[in-house]
């Protein structure tokens, strides 16, 4: 793929504005945040229960990995949430990017991330690790507060800071 460049024709008169190119911004992809239905209490989260809870509402469905970010604000509030990515049963691929370009569009000061494990064990897998470790690194420098990690069934669910002391 080839990008046209505007070219400058120096044997023109500088003294005449069209002889000059006009730089542009040309943006490629939009972002945008959609608002479902009525307001809400607020669900606060003020453990990896109440987020595990939270999280099982909105999990699409339990027959592959989903990933589901959490955005709070400074009480620990759910100011928004996204299922990140979808996988396969066994497995789902995520990077930090996705995970932080909703927390920065909707103002997070905190951020909780959780998948599922359809199989209905919650051990972390090393992949659930070092994701763990770049999510974390990643919070630090974008000054947002990495508050766990947690993997969720249908009836358990295991926080990886209480684990690790994130």
């Amino acid at each position: 793929m080839t990008y046209p460049f505007p070219s400058i024709d120096l044997a023109e008169s500088p003294d005449r504005p069209e002889a000059q190119p006009t730089p542009r911004t040309t943006f490629v992809r939009e972002v945008r945040a959609m608002y479902r239905g009525p307001r809400r209490a607020p669900t606060a989260i003020r453990s990896p229960s109440d987020a595990a809870t939270f999280v099982r509402k909105v999990l699409p469905d339990n027959s592959r990995e989903h990933v589901i970010a959490l955005y709070l604000d400074g009480s620990n509030q759910v100011i928004g949430y996204t299922v990140t990515a979808t996988g396969t049963a066994n497995s789902c691929v995520i990077h930090p990017r996705e995970i932080f370009q909703g927390a920065i569009l909707a103002g997070a000061v905190a951020l909780i991330v959780s998948h599922n494990h359809p199989s209905g064990t919650t051990t972390p897998s090393q992949e659930d690790k070092g994701v763990t470790t770049r999510i974390k690194e990643a919070a630090k420098l974008l000054g947002v507060k990495f508050l766990d990690h947690i993997i969720v069934t249908d009836d358990a669910y295991r926080s990886l800071s209480e684990e690790a002391g994130l």
